[in-house]
Formats: C-alpha cells, sequence, structure tokens
C-alpha cells in the first residue's frame, strides 16, 4: 500500500469492520514474534492508537487496511539483537495489511526505571497484551502528567514537520490530508499539555483538557475538528481541507517557536501572546514568524535535513519566500526547485531515508 494511494472510506475502532481485520494482523504479528524469539520474550505488548481503541481501518483499493501504524512493544529478560527485530518487522509486514510497523525492545528488569517520557506515559496508561503477561505493565513507575520534561514537547513537534508537508492537499484525495493535519494538530495540543502539566493520554482526554485549560475559540474549534477528524465522530468538517492544513502548520509553528522563545515557567494565561491570532492578517503572520524562525534555523540542535522541512513549512502559502530556501536544500542534499510543491517530495523522501527501514515499499 503506497501513501499516495486513495482513501475511500473510513471505519474506527468501534466499527464492526476493525475488529477482524485487526484481530488477524495482531495473530500474524504473535506467530511472528513466536518464530522468531521462541519464547523469549515475555510479553508482546501493542501500544499506539489500536492500544489506547482509538484505531481506525482506511477503505483503499477494494479492502479495509489499517489506518494507523502497529506500535509493539517486546518485553524481554534481555536485549533483543537489532538484527533479528528488523528480520521480525520483515516478517511481520509480509503478513499483515499494515503500512508501517515500530518494534520497541524493552528489558523487563528496566521497567521500574524508565523515565517518564510521552512514549513510556503512554505505554502505561494505554496498551493491549496481544501474548505473555499482561501484568508485566505493571512494573513501569505510576507516571504524573506533570513529570514529562519539556523537551518531550519539542521532540513530539519537530516530529511533525515531516507530517505538515505529507498532508499537504493534492489532487482529490482530502480525507488523507485531514487525518495527517489532525495528527499535527493534536502534537501541538501535546506539546501545549505538557507545559501546562496537564498531558493526557487519550485522544478524548487530550482534548477535554485543552478546552477547559484555552481559553480561546479559535484554537477549541480547531481541536474540536481534530478530534472529530481523528476519531470520526463526524465526517461534516468545519474547515476545508486547505485551511485546515494551513491552521494545522500555524498551530504548529507557533508551539514549536514559543518553546524557544519562552524559557521559563509557562502559563495558559500567557497563551495568546506565544500562538498565533487567526485575525493577524497572514502577511503579519509569516513576518512574525520569519523572524522568530531565522534563529531556530541556526540552532545546531537541528539535522539539515530537518532544518530544510522547518524552512519549507514557514513558507508556506507564500507569494515568494520568506527564508532562501536554495542554500538550504544544498545543504540537506536536496535539488533546486522552482516553485514550493517542487521541493514537497524530495523533502519528505530524504526525511524517511533518515528513518529505519519500518514501513512497507
Amino acid at each position: 500500500m503506497s501513501k499516495s494511494a486513495s482513501i475511500e472510506s473510513c471505519a474506527y475502532i468501534s466499527s464492526q469492520e476493525v475488529e477482524p481485520v485487526l484481530n488477524r494482523d495482531l495473530e500474524a504479528a504473535k506467530e511472528a514474534v513466536a518464530h522468531r524469539f521462541n519464547g523469549e520474550v515475555a510479553a508482546l505488548v501493542l501500544g499506539g492508537s489500536f492500544g489506547r481503541g482509538e484505531g481506525c481501518l482506511w477503505y483503499q483499493n477494494g479492502r479495509w487496511v489499517p489506518g494507523n501504524d502497529l506500535n509493539f512493544f517486546l518485553i524481554a529478560p534481555r536485549r533483543l539483537d537489532p538484527e533479528e527485530l528488523d528480520r521480525l518487522r520483515q516478517e511481520i509486514l509480509a503478513h499483515t495489511l499494515v503500512r508501517a510497523i515500530d518494534l520497541v525492545p524493552l528489558v523487563k528488569s528496566a521497567l521500574p526505571f524508565l523515565p517518564p517520557t510521552v512514549a513510556n506515559v503512554d505505554l502505561k496508561a494505554g496498551h493491549r497484551t496481544i501474548a505473555g503477561d499482561p501484568a508485566v505493565i505493571d512494573l513501569l513507575p505510576p507516571y504524573e502528567p506533570g513529570e514529562i520534561p519539556r523537551r518531550e514537547a519539542e521532540r513530539i513537534l519537530r516530529k511533525r514537520l515531516v507530517t505538515l508537508l505529507e498532508a499537504y492537499p493534492q489532487g482529490d484525495n482530502f480525507y488523507r490530508s485531514y487525518y495527517l493535519s489532525a495528527r499535527a494538530i493534536f502534537a501541538g495540543v501535546d506539546a501545549l499539555l505538557i507545559r501546562l502539566h496537564a498531558y493526557a493520554t487519550s485522544y478524548r482526554q487530550k482534548a477535554e483538557r485543552f478546552q477547559g485549560l484555552i481559553q480561546d475559540e479559535h484554537l477549541q474549534a480547531l481541536a474540536e475538528c481534530a478530534l472529530n477528524v481523528k476519531l470520526g465522530l463526524d465526517i461534516h468538517f468545519a474547515y476545508d481541507p486547505m485551511e485546515f492544513w494551513r491552521r494545522a502548520v500555524r498551530f504548529v509553528l507557533d508551539n514549536l517557536l514559543g518553546l524557544y522563545r519562552v524559557r521559563g515557567p509557562f502559563r495558559a494565561d500567557r497563551l495568546q501572546s506565544l500562538l498565533f491570532d487567526f485575525h493577524i492578517h497572514s502577511v503579519e503572520w509569516k513576518e512574525r514568524v520569519k523572524r522568530r524562525a531565522l534563529s531556530l534555523l541556526g540552532r545546531n540542535a537541528l539535522g539539515r535535513t530537518e532544518r530544510f522541512l522547518l524552512a519549507l513549512l514557514i513558507n508556506a502559502d507564500a507569494e515568494s519566500f520568506y527564508v532562501d530556501l536554495a542554500p538550504l536544500a544544498r545543504q540537506a542534499g536536496l535539488p533546486a526547485a522552482r516553485t514550493w510543491e517542487e521541493y514537497l517530495p524530495p523533502a519528505i523522501e530524504a526525511w524517511q531515508r533518515r528513518r529505519p527501514p519500518a514501513t512497507r515499499s
């Protein structure tokens, strides 16, 4: 299944179409783990959207396929060999319809000492044991939302730069654009909740806490629409695909740039000075973002490809480039292009080359 395949319709975890497809793929994964590690894995745990009960299927090319990645945690008494894990990943991909698989090995004795990252907090709060001892997860510490460090907010936002590029509306495949834009918006929601010490694992809880903490009707409407997209609560969206994408870009960029602008304690009543005002004209917003972004583009923390993705998003929907893309493209090993859209495919491909081979070709 290619990323460009058209999505004809969507079914969510509560739909009767989902469980048979999901269970078939989970059974294939369980058999592959048993075959590859022969009883060495104490527990095979499903995390992510499907682990929380918030996953979905997409109907493509006449069949239902998982719309979310499958995120597996393999808990074992020893460190698992990376090459064996990669072979396991390919074996699961060969026997399932899932687009991508994430395999995270965890040593059982280390579980009580794992730090409060978003991944660990989500695993503790929302999971499904596929095989082995379900009580193993109880070894994780009793995390509190306020324990998640600020750097996790930055990591989440930076990870979604490429998601925003992939979400750019093209052709008639609008649902995929809605879905990926919503994923990026929830990264912004997560970042703000982390900074307000109010992080939650489920999308419904995220939205509820966000609505209670952020007293801005425009941001509340954006989060509500993202929740509707992610959970299929309403197919009548409040924004057209391009407007939804533009607002997602602004929300994520202002979140990311705001992280570097404010180093001290963060309060909800300071939000309006950090995030965008939807009434601000696009040109004014671009000029403000340009000034804040130029220093960020020079940060050593960002890799060359990541700097180019950020610059590309800053230039999104602009009549003329606010940041010169040509030198940044050269630094990232990308060819020069004349238009924003021409830069898009090679930028996404360059980012995907940085990742481990966890996806179906």
